[in-house]
């Protein structure tokens, strides 16, 4: 990692990154599903996977207004891809799965590239606008597919309120359509937009207590995460892989 720090509010930045990855024992040899839905197969063939990463970047301003922008680029060696789809090949037959039939493979060669952007503003004590933008693009290099693993482009934008021991925050999910998919037939999943709304509250009298809630999907808009649904042809209707619709959540913690 190398740092410069160009002026008292600007650093700019550039690292390079090795990196070796096992496979765990789900990966290796853990088989679930069943005749008449889905089959997931373990793959004790798996390699550990190797990277080379590179980045660049810069990290601007304060912790009023600032931001930060960075450009990445790696390349993987037999890069370990959770959601492959099979064919017959395997011996077994597609009509006893309609569900469709993956296992984790290796991939002999694998770039991964894109760029993150991140801004904030707090524009008046209290409350500060945030949003971030990420883009990636996946290739098979051996097969010159793209990996339908890798996620479009996504964005958030945020409105925040905080004090010492409360805060909210509205905020924009989005992301945009997939419509490069790796194989024909893979689901092109549309753009969306969706609102959701969190709040906590530490209270005092209860150091390290944090109480946080949020109402999600508020619009209870229809919506697909292109990461969670199947590759190859879909046996159920798009509706049943779509997200979840508007729904609460309470959680609690406590840091000791």
């Amino acid at each position: 990692l190398a740092t410069w720090q160009v002026a008292e509010e600007a650093l700019l930045y550039a690292q390079w990154a090795q990196g070796l990855k096992a496979p765990d024992a789900t990966q290796l040899y853990m088989n679930y599903g069943a005749e008449g839905s889905y089959l997931r197969l373990g793959n004790t063939d798996l390699k550990p996977e190797e990277s080379n990463g590179y980045e660049i970047g810069a990290q601007l301003g304060n912790d009023k207004l600032g931001g930060s922008l960075s450009l990445f680029d790696n390349h993987y060696k037999n890069f370990i891809d959770a959601r492959v789809a099979l064919s017959a090949a395997i011996g077994l037959s597609a009509a006893d799965y309609p569900m469709g039939v993956t296992r984790t493979e290796n991939r002999a060669r694998v770039q991964i590239y894109g760029a993150e952007v991140a801004a904030h503003w707090e524009f008046v004590p209290h409350w500060k606008l945030w949003g971030s933008v990420a883009w990636a693009n996946g290739e098979d290099l051996e097969s010159n597919q793209r990996l339908s693993s890798v996620a479009p482009i996504t964005s958030l934008l945020g409105l925040s309120y905080a004090r010492d021991q409360y805060g909210a925050d509205l905020m924009l999910r989005a992301a945009a359509a997939r419509d490069k998919v790796e194989n024909a037939g893979d689901f092109e999943a549309p753009g969306y937009g969706v609102v959701d709304m969190t709040g906590w509250w530490q209270p005092a009298e209860l150091k390290g207590v944090k109480f946080q809630a949020g109402l999600f999907n508020a619009l209870d808009k229809k919506y697909w995460n292109a990461l969670n649904v199947p590759t190859g042809t879909l046996a159920q209707p798009d509706d049943y892989y779509s997200e979840v619709g508007r729904n609460f959540r309470v959680s609690a913690s406590w840091q000791y």
